[in-house]
């Protein structure tokens, strides 16, 4: 908590300094991530990994996968937020996607505001 209350003096000594500096609110509703992957129906062996290789990525069966789930949330100016979670969970597309680097992509899902301006 040391940290967090030092970090939020350092904002305020910044903010009395930098009179027109903005204030961000980010919002984000139903902000997720989502990839389609092909389902495997059968384990392979290596007597049949050569052939059952071509029937997997040829194979229409695909499995949705939530790299980020759904998730609709604010983060107000002035504060703090961590991210934290295991590796390969997610965090860099959260910020990513927070940031306005997937909007153009596909699997994207969602809407991010920056002082109610759309990314």
């Amino acid at each position: 908590l040391a940290c967090s209350h030092a970090y939020l003096e350092y904002l305020k000594k910044q903010k009395q300094s930098w009179k027109d500096m903005p204030d961000i609110c980010i919002q984000f509703e139903n902000m997720g991530y989502s990839v389609n992957i092909p389902t495997r129906t059968e384990h392979l062996t290596i007597a049949s990994a050569f052939t059952q290789v071509a029937k997997l990525f040829s194979s229409d069966a695909q499995t949705e996968l939530k790299a980020v789930a759904p998730t609709t949330g604010r983060i107000n100016p002035g504060s703090m937020t961590l991210v934290l979670a295991p590796p390969g969970h997610g965090k860099s597309l959260l910020l990513k996607g927070l940031g306005g680097k997937l909007h153009d992509d596909n699997n994207f899902r969602g809407n991010v505001n920056f002082n109610v301006l759309t990314v």
